[in-house]
């Protein structure tokens, strides 16, 4: 009896050309679901033990419909950013507007993460045990170059996380995360690749607009280029 609700409901011909299609067609799934719980709760149910929606639905759709909004939810999370990059300049094109963009290749990123600042921004948003923790995992780090049967004098690690490091990438993120950002240009990033984009329907704004974003991500690098000498 659910399945035929379903299946009276449910259209299959349907084109999913970009992100929003595939939200679109979740939620009608969703809805649809949904109605076909409530239409067959009524059927088997007095409506005077009905109250709520919750109370209707049966236990095994409200999983299903806790667990999507779950996974819808991770979805966006972790969307990759040229989808994002992809969306802008496509939007942009079908609105006849111009779209600006510079890409950025951060040489040896995670090298230069400034041990000092990441753990002042550390200090300001984790827990004292947890920022202990990873103050622990990051001080005190020594390093020693070997060539042949020569040694180097041990030097200390005053910047970079380790690479390879589960916890790498979620540092660097915080160390940049103060990065300048301005209201009519679109950043993403990932990892140590960033994408700055500015959309105008005159291109001399749009360019603007960009450099000037570029100009103080240029002064934010400069900052931390001198703090890690």
């Amino acid at each position: 009896m659910f399945h035929n609700l379903v299946n009276q409901q449910i259209n299959l011909k349907i084109r999913l050309k970009n992100n929003s299609d595939i939200d679109e067609a979740v939620n009608n799934l969703t809805k649809i679901i949904h109605s076909a719980a409530v239409a067959l709760t009524f059927t088997t149910n007095k409506p005077a033990q009905m109250h709520t929606n919750s109370q209707i639905l049966p236990a095994q759709i409200r999983s299903l419909i806790v667990e999507k909004r779950r996974a819808r939810a991770q979805y966006h999370y972790t969307r990759l950013p040229s989808h994002k990059v992809v969306d802008a300049i496509s939007s942009s094109l079908e609105k006849k507007q111009y779209c600006t963009s510079t890409f950025l290749d951060l040489s040896q990123a995670f090298d230069r993460v400034w041990h000092q600042g990441l753990l002042y921004k550390l200090r300001k948003c984790l827990p004292s045990a947890l920022f202990l923790l990873i103050k622990s995992y990051l001080d005190n780090r020594h390093f020693q170059i070997r060539l042949g049967t020569a040694f180097s004098n041990i030097a200390a690690i005053h910047a970079g996380v380790p690479q390879g490091g589960i916890l790498s990438p979620i540092l660097f993120n915080i160390f940049v995360s103060d990065q300048p950002t301005l209201a009519n240009t679109l950043v993403a990033d990932y990892a140590d690749d960033k994408a700055i984009m500015s959309i105008h329907e005159n291109p001399e704004i749009a360019s603007a607009s960009l450099q000037l974003h570029l100009d103080l991500m240029a002064d934010w690098y400069k900052k931390m280029e001198g703090q890690n000498k």
